[in-house]
């Protein structure tokens, strides 16, 4: 489980707003599982993830191309393989219902990831907006 409290802030109001959001969406979709509720239930958290996800990494390519972020790509390349994996990991789901393997998905490769990218990319990406003036 990801606890909201304990996750990195970059100090950037909107970007920590949106990991604070996404967060959310991603505890209620893990009580979801652990209360096991209907499969629509979590079809339905799921998406709303996945959603909040491409509108999160939208934000943040956009600030990036808008002050020429020389690590974009790479930034971008993250995002676009961690969007794809929840959307692939979405197709998994609705096949074949089934429980333990969206729990291991979220629980070992999800929720771990967003610690690892807050410190590795976006705290970078939000101290080259300072310098430019951004924030």
């Amino acid at each position: 489980m990801i606890e909201k409290d304990a996750l990195s802030h970059v100090n950037h109001k909107e970007i920590d707003t949106i990991h604070i959001e996404e967060v959310e969406l991603l505890q209620e979709l893990l009580e979801s599982l652990d209360k096991e509720k209907e499969d629509s239930v979590l079809t339905k958290a799921f998406e709303g993830l996945i959603s909040h996800m491409q509108e999160h990494f939208s934000f943040e390519e956009g600030l990036m191309q808008k002050y020429t972020y020389a690590m974009y790509s790479i930034h971008q390349a993250e995002h676009y393989k961690v969007l794809n994996e929840a959307k692939y990991r979405m197709l998994l789901w609705t096949s074949s219902k089934d429980r333990w393997d969206l729990k291991e998905y979220l629980d070992d490769d999800l929720v771990p990831w967003y610690g690892q990218h807050i410190d590795a990319m976006d705290k970078p990406m939000v101290e080259f907006l300072r310098q430019e003036g951004e924030i």
